[in-house]
C-alpha cells in the first residue's frame, strides 16, 4: 500500500510539474464548470495496475493510464470520486453491495478491485420493489424471497461472473432499514447494487438532502459497472419534491452523468439501463421528463431498460433495439399477498448471457422457472370480463412471444390478447383482507397480458403452448369445467 501511494504521489508532483501527458482528463460536457481542485488516484487490483479504467466525480470523467494511475478535475458539486468497474473485476461488496466510491474531501484515492471470472458469460439477477417498511415486513423478505434469490445468485454464481440489482424502494419510508438490508444482501454471494426509488428519499427533507440516508449506505445514485461485454448504468429517475412528493424523470445529474458516461463506452455495446421508474409510465405515449434526451444519448446502441415502481409486470419495446422491462414489486401486494396486482407471483428476472447470446428468464418464488411462474390459467366462469373464456395470464410476455392453443384434433390457433383481471389475486387479496378493507393500491389492476380463447364445453380440455422468444416452450392442460354461477 505504500508503494502505491507513494507511485499517486509522485503522479501528483508530475501533473503539477505540466509533464503528466500520458493522462489527459475527458471532461463532460454537462455545464458544470470544475474547480481548480485536482485529485489523483491509482486502480489496481493486487500489484496489478489497471489502463483505461473510467473514473468519474458524477460530472467529470477520466481514464487511468498505462500505470493504473488517474488525475481528475473535480467537480464543486462532487460529492463521491468513484469507478466504474471494468470487465474481470469488482468492488469489494464484502458489506453486502459494492463500495465502488470515495468521500471527495480527499486529494488522492486508492482503488484496489477484486478479480473475478473474466468470461464473457455472466448472469444479472434483478428485482424491484421489496419495500419493507417495519421490522415485521423486513422479516419476511429475509425468509422464503430472500432465500430463493439467494440459491439462485449462488448457483449461477458456480457457473460465471454473476450480479444482482435492486431497482429501488429498497425500503418504504423506513429510512432505519436500508442498512439492514444491505448486510442481509451478503446472504447472495454477489455483489448487489441498488437504484434509489421514491420511498427511498426521507420524506422529512426535500431535493438532494432527501437522499443522505440512502447515499451513506450506497453512495452515488448514477453509477455504472461493466459486466461481461456488456455495461449497466444505474440512474436516478426520482425528482424528490420532498413530503413524499416527486416528479418522475431524469434529473439534471442524471442525463449529465449518463452524456459523459457514454462518450467513453463502444459505440456498439450493449447497455442495461437500471432506473426505478419505467421509461413510458403506464404506457402514455410520452416518456418521462428527461426521456427524450436519454434515447438521444443512447442512440445507436442496443439497450435493456430494467425498471420497476408500478408494482405489475409488463414488457414494452421502445423501438427496434430498446426494451423497457418493468418488473413487478419483490414483495408481492404489499407483503400481505404472494401476488401482485396483475397477478404477477412474487419473483424477479434474470438476464444470462452465453456463448454469445442474452436470454432472460422470470422466476417466481414460490414456482421457480417452471410453467406456473410463467403464467396464470384462468378457467371458464373464473373472469367476470371473458366469462365464457379460457385465459392464460403470461406477465414476462412480449412481441415476440407466441400463445397458440387447440382442443382434440383442431389445429393449433392463435389466442386473443385481451384485457383482464387475475382471479388468483382476487382470491389472495381477498383473503389477506377478510372484512373487506382492502388498501386503494392494493385492488386488482386490470393487465394487458392476457389471452383469450372460447373452447367448446364438449371437445375435451383445451391445451395450450406458450413459446418465449428464445424458443423456451412450456405447455399447459385445462379441463374445460365452466365455473359459471347457476
Amino acid at each position: 500500500m505504500k508503494t502505491i501511494m507513494a507511485c499517486v504521489c509522485a503522479a501528483a508532483v508530475m501533473y503539477l510539474a505540466g509533464s503528466c501527458s500520458d493522462n489527459v482528463p475527458v471532461v463532460n460536457p454537462k455545464p458544470v464548470m470544475p474547480s481548480a481542485d485536482i485529485v489523483l488516484g491509482m486502480v489496481h487490483s493486487g500489484d496489478i495496475m489497471l489502463e483505461d479504467v473510467i473514473v468519474t466525480d458524477g460530472y467529470n470523467f477520466t481514464r487511468t493510464d498505462r500505470n493504473g494511475q488517474f488525475t481528475l478535475h473535480l467537480s464543486d458539486n462532487a460529492e463521491y470520486v468513484y469507478v466504474v468497474s471494468p470487465s474481470g473485476y469488482v468492488c469489494d461488496y464484502s458489506s453486502g453491495a459494492p463500495e465502488f466510491y470515495r468521500k471527495a474531501s480527499s486529494k488522492t484515492f486508492d482503488f484496489d478491485l477484486l478479480p473475478v471470472q473474466s468470461a464473457e458469460d455472466y448472469s444479472l439477477v434483478v428485482m424491484a420493489d421489496p419495500q419493507t417498511k417495519n421490522d415485521e415486513q423486513f422479516g419476511k423478505f429475509c425468509a422464503a424471497p430472500l432465500a430463493d434469490l439467494s440459491s439462485v445468485c449462488k448457483a449461477r454464481a458456480a457457473e460465471c461472473f454473476t450480479a444482482g440489482i435492486c431497482l429501488g424502494d429498497v425500503v418504504q419510508d423506513a429510512m432505519e432499514l436500508l442498512p439492514e438490508y444491505k448486510s442481509m444482501m451478503k446472504e447472495t454471494g454477489v455483489p448487489f447494487y441498488a437504484v434509489i426509488g421514491n420511498h427511498d428519499y426521507n420524506a422529512k427533507s426535500s431535493g438532494e438532502k432527501a437522499a443522505e440516508d440512502f447515499k451513506k449506505v450506497f453512495g452515488p445514485l448514477n453509477y455504472a459497472f461493466y459486466i461481461g461485454r456488456d455495461i449497466v448504468v444505474g440512474l436516478n429517475t426520482v425528482i424528490y419534491n420532498g413530503n413524499k412528493k416527486f416528479d418522475e424523470g431524469y434529473p439534471p445529474e442524471a442525463i449529465g452523468f449518463l452524456r459523459g458516461l457514454m462518450e467513453l463506452v463502444p459505440a456498439d455495446m450493449h447497455v442495461y439501463v437500471a432506473q426505478h421508474i419505467p421509461f413510458h409510465r403506464w404506457y402514455e405515449k410520452d416518456p418521462i421528463r428527461g426521456g427524450d434526451q436519454v434515447l438521444e444519448i443512447l442512440a445507436g446502441h442496443e439497450v435493456d431498460f430494467i425498471t420497476g415502481h408500478t408494482h405489475v409486470h409488463n414488457t414494452l419495446m421502445l423501438g427496434e433495439n430498446m426494451i423497457d422491462h418493468n418488473i413487478s414489486g419483490f414483495l408481492g401486494a404489499w407483503w400481505a399477498a404472494d401476488y401482485c396486482r396483475d397477478g404477477t407471483p412474487r419473483g424477479y428476472k434474470i438476464f444470462d448471457w452465453r456463448d454469445g447470446d442474452l436470454s432472460w428468464i422470470f422466476r417466481s418464488v414460490e414456482f421457480g422457472d417452471g410453467p406456473m411462474s410463467q403464467a396464470e390459467i384462468v378457467r371458464p366462469g373464473q373472469s367476470e370480463v371473458h366469462p365464457e373464456a379460457v385465459l392464460l395470464n403470461v406477465w414476462d410476455m412480449d412481441d415476440k412471444w407466441t400463445v397458440m392453443w387447440h382442443q382434440g384434433s383442431s389445429a393449433k390457433a392463435p389466442m386473443t390478447r385481451v384485457n383482464d383481471y387475475s382471479p388468483v389475486f382476487i382470491k389472495n387479496i381477498n383473503e389477506a383482507f377478510p372484512d373487506g378493507n382492502i388498501p386503494s393500491y392494493s385492488t386488482p389492476s386490470s393487465s394487458r397480458h392476457f389471452f383469450s380463447a372460447i373452447p367448446d364445453p364438449a371437445a375435451g380440455p383445451v391445451k395450450i403452448e406458450l413459446t418465449n422468444r428464445f424458443g423456451i416452450k412450456w405447455n399447459y392442460e385445462i379441463p374445460v369445467v365452466n365455473e359459471l354461477k347457476p
